[in-house]
């Protein structure tokens, strides 16, 4: 979950524009809530201007918001509501109330996302802990947008900044700070369990949800994740292997021959480290855990 700079796209004409869907959209459904709902909800579907899905792929690089699948070569965008639209799935007896209608139509509400992490589907999903116990459940965000304090949640047009959402935003939250990422490809709290410091906690109650609810832990989609982290160890093996090459020619470099020898391998050294760069871009499937896991290789070689 790289976070991205929404500033660095334009929002949408659509959504913007004073005569465009977006603004009429949003007059109709805060006359509908002022009216105490009773009338027939006004549509919502102004979010599905073709401007706002090409909008939101330049803004992700066609990668899911939450998984950061490369989705575009298997299936359609799924522009996804982060405040979920219609209903909120709450915990009571009441287990659903209504959504945020007034954010329908607004560009910081609006994700891209795959199938998998936006809609509730039966889902194989890794069970936490170590044993790698796995059961099917229905994952996938929907409806689900959990908040610190249940009391605090909107009920009309306001600012969202009053409430407390248990979930990361990928516009606005650095995953790595919340999120660590297992050689098998398992996603995990950052903080560890049993943290007495109040922030710990609460990055770990918002890791923890995001993971659940996004279904980060998804088989499949771990699965997807080990295969990437084999590949980076093939790249490191390889880095390591013309380190261990360099020092030895270097070491023996007595004639031009060897020093020369020992400074192209250096150069082939500085060609891979690039290149391994070069799959973290966010740009690329699995940023985040591919970033996660070069910072640590390079970290052990003494390279940057």
């Amino acid at each position: 979950m790289i976070q991205r700079d929404r500033s660095v796209v334009s929002a949408p004409r659509a959504l913007t524009a004073s005569d465009g869907p977006g603004r009429k959209q949003r007059a109709a459904v805060e006359k509908w809530i002022q009216g105490g709902r009773k009338k027939k909800r006004p549509s919502l579907d102004a979010y599905k201007a073709a401007d706002v899905s090409v909008a939101l792929e330049r803004l992700f690089d066609r990668k899911c918001a939450y998984c950061e699948s490369l989705y575009v070569t298997t299936q359609p965008i799924d522009v996804e509501h982060w405040r979920p639209k219609a209903e909120v799935n709450v915990e009571g007896p009441q287990k659903t109330r209504y959504g945020y209608e007034w954010l329908a139509a607004e560009w910081t509400n609006l994700l891209p996302s795959c199938i998998d992490c936006n809609r509730a589907r039966n889902q194989v999903v890794l069970l936490p802990g170590e044993t790698g116990a796995v059961e099917t459940r229905v994952s996938g965000k929907a409806n689900q947008f959990p908040l610190f304090e249940e009391a605090k949640r909107l009920a009309g047009p306001a600012s969202p900044d009053s409430e407390d959402p248990c979930l990361l935003d990928p516009c606005i939250d650095d995953g790595k700070t919340h999120l660590r990422f297992l050689e098998n490809g398992v996603v995990r709290p950052r903080d560890e369990e049993g943290t007495k410091d109040s922030q710990a906690q609460r990055r770990r109650r918002r890791a923890m949800d995001s993971i659940r609810v996004y279904a980060l832990n998804r088989r499949a989609l771990v699965d997807a994740r080990r295969e990437q982290r084999i590949i980076l160890g093939t790249r490191f093996e390889l880095i390591r292997a013309l380190i261990r090459i360099e020092t030895q020619v270097r070491s023996a470099a007595g004639t031009k021959i060897l020093r020369k020898a020992a400074d192209e391998i250096q150069t082939l050294i500085e060609h891979e480290v690039h290149q391994l760069l070069g799959l973290a871009r966010p740009d690329r499937p699995y940023a985040l855990m591919t970033g996660q896991f070069v910072a640590e290789f390079l970290e052990t070689i003494g390279r940057s």
